[in-house]
């Protein structure tokens, strides 16, 4: 009888592991297909904005994101190294054994990254503050009439420097 009711628990166990499998593939192929969407959407969106803007456009794009992602390589290297595929196991050399535990279920996804900004149209892009600033000066010039403060910059080519 004891021999039975331990049977009948491995038999249970067995299922219970074979629908978690079940469950993780079906996990793993939800995503794969919310990301190929999330491709072929990207996709649809860049061919409608090269069909708006013409074909020039879209080689300028292409320049604009290989410049992007060389001066982010330049400023960040290995920045995008988590995103590279590695490479595959080598094959097993000894004889085979019994097959790998499945893998673990994916945990909660950690907070986001920032967004690479060579996927981003340049108009999309984060500001960045040009390197070098603009300036015009101080602001020390008095106007004789209506005594305003302006720069120096601001007079017309003609006028004197006091003025």
């Amino acid at each position: 009888m004891g021999a039975s009711k331990e049977v009948q628990q491995q038999l249970l166990q067995q299922q219970h592991q074979q629908r978690q499998r079940e469950q993780q593939i079906c996990l793993l192929e939800e995503a794969h297909h919310a990301q190929h969407q999330r491709e072929l959407e990207q996709q649809q969106h860049l061919s409608q904005a090269l069909n708006e803007f013409g074909r020039l456009s879209g080689e300028h794009y292409a320049q604009d994101e290989e410049r992007c992602c060389q001066r982010s390589a330049e400023e960040n290297p290995g920045a995008n190294d988590d995103l590279a595929i590695p490479d595959p196991p080598p094959p097993p050399s000894g004889p085979p054994g019994p097959p790998p535990p499945p893998p673990a279920p994916p945990g909660p996804p950690g907070p986001p990254g920032p967004p690479n900004p060579c996927h981003f149209p340049p108009g999309g892009r984060p500001y960045a503050e040009p390197v070098q600033p603009h300036s015009l000066g101080p602001m020390n010039i008095q106007c004789p009439n209506c005594h305003a403060l302006h720069f120096m910059a601001e007079r017309l080519s003609n006028s004197s420097n006091a003025t």
